[in-house]
């Protein structure tokens, strides 16, 4: 058997044992690059979920009317709401109001554009707001000023 071949077995072994025995020391969905993510509803915005968290995504279709002030839920089925992403959101509010469950918020999302003001929850530990102005929750980074201001 060339040195090739064994150590091919050889790899092939240790890995069927820490896929199979469980070696590798990391619980069940601990692998979230390798979760299912799946797409939802609730109320007025749409969101996806790799079954430990949401990230709101955008406006669902359900939203015909405009909304002067959105309020982003701390958890919707259980789960906690902790990302704003997307670009899917097709009115301009007044007020955006952010739990403190948001752990990720991209400046660059549709939503906090859409947004005059934005409100972030006293207990968030990673983004407070002065006047309606996002700062990282250190003060050191301005994550967004309202682009609607």
């Amino acid at each position: 058997m060339t040195i090739k071949k064994l150590f091919s077995r050889a790899a092939a072994v240790v890995l069927s044992l820490c896929l199979v025995g469980g070696a590798t020391g990391f619980e069940p969905g601990e692998f979230a690059a390798f979760a299912e993510t799946t797409k939802g509803t609730y109320e007025y915005l749409s969101y996806e979920t790799d079954g430990s968290s949401i990230t709101i995504t955008g406006q669902s279709q359900k939203s015909s009317e405009e909304i002067s002030e959105l309020i982003i839920p701390s958890y919707i089925d259980g789960l906690p709401v902790t990302a704003i992403s997307g670009s899917g959101y097709r009115f301009l509010y007044e007020k955006l109001v952010i739990p403190e469950t948001v752990t990720n918020i991209d400046a660059s999302s549709g939503l906090i554009s859409a947004t005059q003001y934005i409100e972030i929850d006293d207990d968030n530990s990673n983004y407070y707001d002065v006047d309606g102005v996002v700062f990282s929750h250190d003060g050191k980074t301005l994550v967004r000023y309202p682009a609607q201001r």
